[in-house]
């Protein structure tokens, strides 16, 4: 989780998101979860590509 997090302060607007019960297949383990977490991370990009 560490290089993550590392990742997540070097990349301009990440964000780290943990989706509880879910492996490496989390669109297919936790796919309401994600399709939100998703869709919530691109409105709020798409609002700060309007800022620049």
């Amino acid at each position: 989780m560490a290089l993550k997090e590392t990742y997540v302060k070097l990349l301009p607007d990440a964000r780290l998101v943990v989706i509880d019960d879910s492996r490496h297949a989390t669109p297919l383990d936790q796919p309401e979860r994600f399709n939100h977490t998703l869709l919530d991370f691109l409105a709020t990009a798409d609002l700060h590509s309007q800022d620049h």
